[in-house]
């Protein structure tokens, strides 16, 4: 049988950054700077852009077409009106979820999120709610990356994969060697907590922790795309991906990574992620970091 990625239930809706933002404001600046954020005024009027919509049949216009509009754009539904449309590029729900079954409760609990003695109670009745309802928070690396693989992997669940393979078999880019460190450490990091709240870098063991989750997302999206694969392109972007995330779970000499590898699941992949949890990796894996120079 083949592995396919994780779908998700179709009730949830997309609330806009502005929900976020009343709380969020320095990671909502960050937002403001990255590409995610100026895409969507300038994508459509990229002439690739343009030949992708024809290559691939549908709207001609990228925020109207199937195969763009769920990584490209952030549909939202204005008050009133059922019907979402691309209002931004991709943003804060993007990574962290469609924000409809939790923005509120976690708004309304959210008054000592910034505050020097917020408590561990109290950060789960915060908390707590809203992931059973669909949040992904800053501390679920392993969903984060899941969510970053599905879109800069051309490995979406949510999208057939036939038509993922016809964007790649006519041009649309993907970069191979997606490293997680690398994407998520340079100009969309926004990591403001207690007590500093300034947007603090991770420490190498954070760094070498997030390399091996990423490697774990990667190598099981891969898979799945490669269950689904029909044409050779396609085919040898997925192998080199997981070729890739396959080098550096080697490295860690975990039972947990070679189950992964051995019988790719989410819930190997689960595993391994929490065997990782509060583990030192440099002495495995600080050698394989991504120089700072080369952050995205």
């Amino acid at each position: 049988m083949a592995l396919v990625l994780p779908t998700y239930a179709a009730t949830p809706k997309n609330v806009g950054s502005k929900a976020c933002s009343k709380c969020h404001a320095p990671e909502e600046e960050v937002w403001y700077q990255s590409k995610h954020r100026s895409s969507y005024k300038k994508l459509h009027k990229k002439k690739l852009a343009q030949q992708l919509t024809a290559a691939v049949g549908g709207n001609k216009s990228p925020k109207r077409n199937k195969a763009c509009v769920g990584c490209h754009y952030t549909l939202v539904a204005r008050p009133g009106r059922k019907r979402a449309r691309p209002r931004e590029g991709p943003s804060c729900e993007s990574c962290h979820g469609p924000g409809s079954e939790w923005v509120k409760t976690h708004y309304l609990l959210g008054q000592f999120a910034h505050s020097r003695v917020e408590t561990k109670a109290h950060r789960e009745k915060r908390l707590g709610p809203a992931v059973r309802n669909g949040m992904v928070t800053a501390n679920m690396h392993f969903e984060l990356a899941e969510a970053c693989m599905r879109c800069h992997g051309m490995a979406n669940g949510k999208l057939p994969f036939w038509l993922q393979e016809k964007l790649v078999n006519n041009g649309h880019p993907v970069a191979r060697r997606f490293e997680l460190v690398r994407y998520s450490q340079g100009t969309v990091r926004h990591r403001y907590y207690p007590p500093s709240f300034s947007n603090q870098a991770m420490s190498t063991a954070e760094l070498t922790r997030l390399m091996a989750v990423g490697a774990a997302a990667q190598y099981l999206s891969a898979h799945a795309a490669l269950g689904q694969a029909k044409t050779d392109k396609y085919k040898k972007l997925q192998q080199n991906r997981a070729n890739d995330a396959a080098q550096i779970l080697r490295k860690l000499g975990m039972p947990q990574a070679e189950s992964l590898m051995r019988s790719p699941s989410r819930s190997s992949a689960k595993a391994l992620t929490k065997a990782l949890a509060n583990v030192d990796l440099t002495a495995k894996l600080g050698r394989a970091l991504p120089p700072k120079s080369s952050y995205k």
